[in-house]
């Protein structure tokens, strides 16, 4: 469902105003990690961005301690719900990228918004069944105790995690997790 919705946004700014400054204020900002291959930015300040897909190509390349600048949030509507859009601006070479915001990380590396966007990274394939050990984008490691079988067989999956919650959401199912590392 989310990736029906990045490539709505996606196409809509590809034919769209594709200004940074319509509406919206700027900040200038910090790269501190550049999360697998620009999938996922983390500022300095600790802000966490989630790059549309095709986007991520651009911003792959960026280092750690490069100049940025984050425009928005501009409203985008999809099948009745509103999502805020950011851009993000490499100031040092002029490349731009659009992204949703995740939250702002803690110390602990856990969101500060109850529940985030992220995608598992390990295992591959993500099958669903009890016990498995998940790795977030974000490094953090998780166990799965609800210990369901459901054979999903899905490579980096995009998930909805709510940590204070303990629980994991794919599509429909829902995970209940302990946090590892």
């Amino acid at each position: 469902m989310l990736r029906i919705l990045y490539f709505a946004v996606f196409f809509v700014l590809s034919f769209g105003v594709n200004s940074p400054a319509l509406g919206s204020t700027c900040v200038d900002a910090t790269l501190k990690n550049n999360i697998d291959r620009g999938r996922q930015l983390l500022t300095a300040s600790g802000e966490l961005y989630d790059v549309l897909a095709g986007d991520n190509f651009d911003a792959m390349l960026w280092l750690p301690l490069t100049s940025l600048q984050v425009c928005g949030p501009r409203n985008i509507t999809y099948q009745g719900k509103t999502y805020q859009l950011y851009k993000v601006i490499n100031t040092d070479d002029g490349e731009s990228v659009d992204a949703f915001r995740l939250g702002k990380k803690t110390a602990s590396g856990i969101s500060s918004s109850s529940c985030y966007t992220t995608y598992i990274q390990e295992p591959t394939p993500f099958n669903g069944n009890g016990g498995e050990l998940i790795m977030l984008a974000d490094g953090s490691v998780w166990k799965e105790t609800s210990y369901q079988y459901l054979y999903l067989y899905q490579y980096n999956p995009q998930v909805t995690m709510c940590p204070d919650k303990g629980l994991m959401i794919l599509d429909s199912n829902k995970f209940t997790l302990v946090r590892v590392k």
